[in-house]
């Protein structure tokens, strides 16, 4: 069915009609209604997502920014796609045929008569991808990131791990010394930052950090401009915010990253049919080539406006814990950046 011409008397019939007796003591119908069931749980789902993206708790429309408006709309028509798909399964023939499918020869190939794009409905969902806006922390835990799609989860939690976190960006310090040498003002402020974080200033902490992460950024990108013989001025006042700076500049395609991680990464999920269970699913693990702008997306949404409201003095409350954890997180993915960019380079 198409997305364009669904109805919202067609979702309603679609979710009032009985299309198997459910007194059946038939095997395979019961598998049947099992799939029946499952189609409608998930569009009544995708309206409670859908709901939630036009109320906006927490949030009026005026309060959103340019990305958040844009992400509505692309979560809204993403979900409409995927409602207007799950009631065209709600035919009785198509069922029949599916479960002959996963009950014949293919039956290797689903685990059940319904799976959910569980993917799709997590990076669409509002408190995943607009309200927190974190999904592009590699180390989030999947019970993390369903509840946080429910609107569920404590990110102060996340606050606990922060001890880890800057454990782990002292290793890669360490053990990447020589690259880091050339951005040592910067790499002075991480660790000041830290210093504070064992002090419990809080504020200065997050402030330093935040200092550190832009001057890394454009550190690194003066390093591109240069290796990828860009002929620009990178100085320039037509890329004075970050957001520009990383937008503007024509920078090569020339990181690696896995598809999967490039969803999460831009905030971003192309739509497949993981409901056929011929579907050629492909590599999730499969490597695509990508510039300075996508690899770093993350922090030109919320984190950008996160940044924008503390440094104009329009945020105080930025002594959470889970401040400093998610600023940690995009620190790291930062020097990750640097590092594998110089992987490139240097070796020229």
């Amino acid at each position: 069915m198409e997305s364009s011409t669904l109805t919202i008397g067609q979702i309603i019939d679609a979710l009032s009609i009985e299309i198997f007796d459910k007194n059946t003591k038939d095997s395979f119908l019961q598998r049947c209604i099992q799939r029946e069931n499952g189609i409608k749980q998930y569009i009544d789902i995708c309206g409670v997502i859908m709901s939630q993206l036009i109320d906006k708790p927490g949030l009026t429309y005026k309060e959103l920014s340019y990305w958040k408006k844009a992400k509505v709309k692309e979560c809204m028509h993403n979900l409409v796609e995927y409602t207007a798909e799950l009631v065209g399964e709600l035919d009785k023939e198509k069922i029949e045929a599916y479960c002959k499918k996963i009950t014949g020869p293919f039956s290797f190939l689903q685990d059940g008569a319904f799976m959910p794009d569980f993917t799709l409905l997590m990076l669409n969902s509002y408190y995943g991808a607009i309200y927190t806006d974190v999904y592009w922390i590699a180390d989030l835990t999947v019970y993390e990131v369903m509840e946080i799609s429910g609107g569920k989860f404590n990110l102060d939690e996340l606050g606990k791990k922060t001890p880890d976190k800057i454990d782990h960006i002292k290793s890669i310090l360490l053990t990447n010394s020589k690259v880091f040498e050339n951005y040592k003002p910067h790499i002075d402020s991480v660790n000041e930052a830290i210093s504070c974080y064992d002090k419990k200033f809080s504020k200065a902490f997050n402030l330093l950090l935040l200092t550190g992460i832009e001057g890394l950024t454009r550190a690194l990108g003066r390093y591109l401009v240069n290796k990828q013989g860009l002929e620009i001025d990178s100085d320039s006042d037509d890329y004075n915010s970050l957001d520009s700076f990383l937008r503007k500049i024509p920078w090569k395609e020339e990181l690696k990253i896995s598809k999967t991680r490039l969803s999460l990464l831009t905030n971003s999920y192309k739509r497949v049919n993981y409901n056929d269970p011929l579907v050629v699913r492909g590599n999730p693990f499969e490597s695509v080539s990508i510039n300075l702008k996508v690899r770093l997306d993350f922090l030109r949404r919320r984190f950008k406006e996160n940044r924008d409201l503390i440094l104009h003095g329009q945020e105080t409350e930025y002594n959470k814990s889970y401040n400093g954890f998610i600023n940690l997180s995009a620190l790291l993915e930062v020097l990750e950046t640097i590092i594998e960019c110089h992987l490139i380079h240097d070796k020229d």
